[in-house]
């Protein structure tokens, strides 16, 4: 069995240069209609909103595989999803944490989706690009994993960074298809 603070550096070494260690220039990627009505598949959703994700990624300076894994996990690639804690849209972001980051309307898809990225990029930086901290703060809070970081252990939410890396990789490999979208979240087993 690895040691904590292994499997933690594996997470850093893992995805290097997920946050740009500079924001941008211009954060506000030019607004684009979301198709409607949106595909009722979660690969036919991704499909549609790929090209507007892709955008506001490169804009924020976030991997596109990450920012898609994330709303894969959050909302099935629905920008009308409500959880029932209150988080809204494409990427679930609470109203408290959009107003903490500056967002604009959390219910249009666009604008979601810019929060979204704009809270993971500043969560990475915080975290200094390691994933299992950064996915942490932005599915729990900071305050989660700033006392996971403070005990040296790993966050209590590690099955949402695992299944976000694992949806991300599937993404990757595909070559940014949409298509293995359908697949389980969770971890395939062998036949």
């Amino acid at each position: 069995m690895l040691a904590r603070h292994t499997i933690v550096g594996f997470f850093v070494a893992l995805l290097p240069g997920l946050a740009s260690a500079e924001p941008p220039e211009d954060d506000t990627p030019e607004p684009t209609a979301v198709p409607t009505p949106l595909p009722s598949s979660i690969a036919g959703r991704c499909e549609a909103l790929l090209p507007m994700m892709e955008r506001v990624a490169t804009a924020q300076g976030v991997d596109v595989g990450l920012m898609v894994a994330v709303a894969r996990i959050e909302s099935g690639f629905d920008p009308r999803a409500e959880s029932r804690a209150g988080a809204l849209g494409l990427m679930q972001v609470m109203p408290g944490t959009g107003r903490t980051f500056a967002c604009g309307d959390l219910k249009d898809a666009e604008q979601n989706a810019q929060c979204g990225a704009k809270v993971l990029r500043k969560y990475f930086e915080r975290y200094k690009n390691n994933a299992a901290f950064g996915l942490s703060a932005y599915h729990m809070g900071p305050l989660h994993a700033d006392r996971a970081q403070t005990d040296a252990r790993l966050p209590q939410n590690l099955s949402y960074v695992e299944n976000v890396l694992r949806v991300r990789s599937r993404f990757l490999r595909a070559g940014g298809s949409c298509r293995v979208m359908a697949q389980p979240v969770g971890p395939q087993r062998a036949p």
